[in-house]
């Protein structure tokens, strides 16, 4: 295979058997003309084999099918219609090293260098970088694959969650209560910042601040050390300690659970099915395995949470036959 997609072979003779005599037919007379015909077939024998290296270059269109793979991948691709995750692939490069083949079987080895990234809620704005690059050329590559991905959780999916299990719930504290009739999310420097609108014994806006974690248990994003913030509790220390000291940041920090585990891990499911039988392209499937997947440290931006995800896996991309 060569940088610009073309592929070129060497084809040799391995020899030839005759399915039958060839003869030469005078009249009712066949004469023998085996050593003759040997003689022509081992003086173009060059030249079928010739004939046979431009059929494999003119039949084999690598340069056009990986053409349309590389653009049909940079389009996001919708993962799940309940969450609303998608996935941006941006290509950079692509690396490959020699074809190989041996018992009925061809071997090709490429990697692609490329950016992914996931989203929850409309889909991801993109732009198609149409030039396919040249092959860059690479020893042998491993068959496993290493896969960061940035997923994207917006505030506003945040938000509405946050409203469906805070909004309208009352928390008591003796005599008093306090019910929450709205709920902000967004996000501070380093930490998360949700604002509450409160009726009851206490009427007016509450403020606390968290800081986001992954917690493996049940794979969900949940707010830890959820506390009032700095200047709400200076102004309840002087006039509703009552609230100040009822503990109920700890109230509403049980009630936010925001479920981007279960989105990863249907994720996942989704993708190793498709590793298992993916068609390409006519002739082409992909064939692999995802072997592991890890949620690292979140990181809160002005849009939402930053959750960078690596998974790890074996892929092989096969021709003709599926495996069984």
């Amino acid at each position: 295979m060569n940088k610009d997609w073309s592929l070129t072979t060497k084809t040799v003779s391995d020899g030839y058997r005759w399915l039958s005599k060839p003869v030469l037919k005078l009249g009712p007379i066949d004469l023998p003309i085996t050593f003759i015909a040997d003689l022509i077939i081992k003086y173009n024998m060059e030249t079928i084999s010739t004939s046979l290296d431009e059929g494999m270059k003119t039949s084999l269109d690598l340069k056009t099918n990986a053409q349309q793979a590389w653009i049909d991948c940079q389009k996001p691709m919708l993962m799940d219609e309940d969450y609303k995750l998608w996935l941006r692939v941006t290509p950079v490069s692509i690396s490959a090293g020699q074809i190989t083949g041996g018992k009925g079987i061809i071997r090709h080895n490429s990697s692609i260098l490329a950016t992914t990234e996931c989203f929850t809620g409309k889909e991801p704005s993109y732009t198609v970088n149409s030039k396919l690059p040249d092959i860059v050329p690479a020893g042998k590559t491993a068959d496993n694959f290493l896969v960061n991905v940035t997923s994207y959780v917006d505030y506003p999916y945040i938000d509405s969650i946050s409203k469906a299990s805070l909004v309208n719930t009352s928390y008591n504290f003796g005599k008093r209560s306090i019910t929450i009739t709205g709920v902000n999310i967004y996000g501070g420097e380093e930490k998360l910042i949700v604002e509450t609108d409160v009726t009851g014994s206490l009427k007016g806006k509450l403020f606390f601040s968290g800081v986001p974690v992954y917690r493996a248990s049940d794979s969900s994003i949940v707010i830890n050390n959820l506390d009032f913030h700095l200047k709400t509790r200076n102004l309840l220390l002087k006039s509703a300690s009552w609230l100040a000291n009822g503990g109920i940041e700890n109230m509403i920090e049980k009630k936010m659970s925001y479920p981007l585990g279960s989105t990863i891990r249907e994720t996942y499911d989704l993708i190793q099915g498709n590793l298992k039988q993916y068609d390409i392209t006519e002739g082409f499937y992909l064939s692999g395995q995802l072997s592991k997947i890890e949620v690292q440290q979140l990181v809160l931006t002005r849009e939402g949470i930053v959750a960078p995800l690596t998974l790890e896996g074996k892929v092989i991309i096969g021709l003709q036959n599926k495996p069984q």
